[in-house]
C-alpha cells in the first residue's frame, strides 16, 4: 500500500494532464518500471527461500498480495498508452502536406488533430481520480 501511494504521489493525478505529454509517459514509464521491479525482487526472494529451505517455505499467497498494486499498474498501463497517444496527436499540429491536394489534406490532418483536442479536453475537465 505504501509503495502506491509513494507512487501516486510521484505521478500526481492533478497534474498529469497540466504537464507535458512526454513528461507525463516518462512518469508513467518510471513507475511501472519501479514497481514492476519491486514484485520481481519479491518473486526472486520467494524463490530464493524455496530452494534454501525447503522445508520452511513462504506459505503467502501471491494474489493475497498485490491485488492494490497490480489495478493500480493497470490503470498506469492504461494511461500510458493514453499519453503516448496524446504525443503522436500532438505531431499532426504541424503536418503539411504538398502535392496537388496538399492544402484539402493539411486541412484534414489539422482537422483531426482539431477533434482529438477537442476530446482531450473535455476530458481533462472531468472531475475524477484516473489512479
Amino acid at each position: 500500500n505504501d509503495l502506491v501511494e509513494q507512487a501516486r504521489k510521484f505521478v500526481n493525478a492533478d497534474e498529469l494532464f497540466e504537464i507535458d505529454p512526454a513528461e507525463a509517459v516518462e512518469r508513467l514509464t518510471t513507475t511501472l518500471r519501479v514497481c514492476g521491479t519491486f514484485k520481481s525482487v519479491y518473486f526472486d526472494y520467494k524463490s530464493r527461500a524455496s530452494n534454501e529451505a525447503p522445508s520452511n517455505p513462504w506459505r503467502v499467497q501471491n494474489t493475497a498480495l498485490f491485488p492494490r498494486l497490480d489495478s493500480f499498474l493497470e490503470r498506469c498501463h492504461d494511461l500510458l498508452d493514453m499519453f503516448k497517444t496524446i504525443v503522436q496527436f500532438q505531431k499532426l499540429e504541424k503536418v503539411e502536406v504538398g502535392g496537388n491536394k496538399g492544402r484539402t489534406l493539411s486541412a484534414s490532418v489539422y482537422q483531426t488533430y482539431s477533434d482529438f483536442a477537442s476530446v482531450l479536453d473535455k476530458f481533462k475537465l472531468e472531475k475524477y481520480d484516473v489512479l
